[in-house]
């Protein structure tokens, strides 16, 4: 009998990471200013994937619906909003930086920008503006505003919101707050080999799966058992071949043909055992897929496992 294993080397020695992933956020109106980009950067942030293994972009750009004379430089034409976003990471305990660029409109503006707090969720994050935060911007100019973000929330959570709470002050006129920030998916550390740039569609499923763990072994318990009971997979009939490893592989995968597969999608042990392997690479930990047999040498004809549960299977583990 076969019997695809993993295997976690240097496990506990690890730092967490941030895996960020922008996205772009409901418009907002500043009287003069007109959004115009984010940008996340930092030490050790990674650059990702989409489902298709192209690189995203390492900038996202918009213009505003209130503006129809604006052409921004994602490429949309006059008047047609326009949206690009694309992830990167960094680990957890170094800032973010988020560089937001802003377009003034015909008239320019002056007057002064103050963060005074910024949310990931309902988790309270420091954040703090780079520079001064005195700005004049010619008519029709734009300027860059920087922001350090950090430390974020220690726990692997899906995407969600991270808001940096602006003020806006321009000279002569009220004060205007405004919530502006990226999407984010928190990682365990780094992302590893072989997703060195994780896939979007492999973070949509290990980062839900491992919701709010924070120590190696839960995430990689929760990424197992979620795996194997979410009807992501399903055994096909007799002789069981695998799906997506090719014939005379242990370790390759199509990512892209299962990403783009409706679950649950058929498989045998090689194809579950890979993709978990893909799976904890993407949020930090380096693991390997490894084939033994009852025939191999070092066991001579006897085999001895961990309690079994079977692809799909909810009950109690069966040997």
């Amino acid at each position: 009998m076969n019997r695809s294993l993993l295997t976690f080397p240097r496990l506990f020695r690890y730092t967490f990471a941030v895996l960020v992933v922008l996205f772009l956020l409901p418009e907002v109106s500043i009287a003069g200013l007109l959004n115009y980009k984010i940008v996340v950067s930092g030490a050790g942030h990674v650059p990702c994937k989409d489902n298709q293994g192209n690189d995203l972009p390492p900038e996202q750009y918009w213009e505003q619906l209130f503006d129809p004379t604006f052409e921004g430089k994602g490429g949309g034409g006059e008047g047609e909003p326009e949206v690009i976003s694309h992830p990167t990471a960094a680990k957890k305990n170094s800032n973010i930086t988020i560089t937001y660029g802003f377009k003034a409109d015909n008239l320019g503006w002056n007057g002064t920008v103050q963060v005074n707090s910024a949310y990931y969720g309902l988790d309270s994050v420091p954040a703090s503006l780079i520079g001064s935060g005195q700005i004049n911007v010619p008519p029709d100019g734009w300027v860059t505003l920087q922001v350090n973000v950090g430390a974020l929330p220690n726990k692997v959570h899906p995407a969600q919101s991270l808001m940096v709470n602006f003020t806006f002050t321009q000279q002569g006129q009220s004060p205007t707050p405004a919530a502006i920030g990226p999407m984010l998916y928190l990682v365990y550390d780094t992302p590893q080999a072989p997703q060195v740039k994780p896939w979007l569609g492999v973070l949509n499923d290990v980062c839900s799966w491992a919701i709010n763990q924070n120590t190696a072994p839960l995430v990689a318990q929760y990424a197992t058992v979620k795996l194997n009971a979410n009807s992501v997979f399903t055994y096909g009939p007799p002789p069981y071949y695998a799906t997506y490893v090719p014939q005379g592989s242990t370790t390759g995968f199509q990512l892209k043909q299962f990403l783009a597969a409706s679950r649950p999608v058929v498989g045998n042990c090689y194809d579950v055992s890979c993709y978990l392997a893909i799976c904890l690479s993407a949020v930090g930990l380096p693991v390997e897929c490894t084939l033994w047999t009852a025939a191999d040498p070092q066991f001579g004809m006897n085999f001895t496992s961990n309690l079994l549960i079977p692809i799909g299977h909810m009950g109690s583990p069966i040997r």
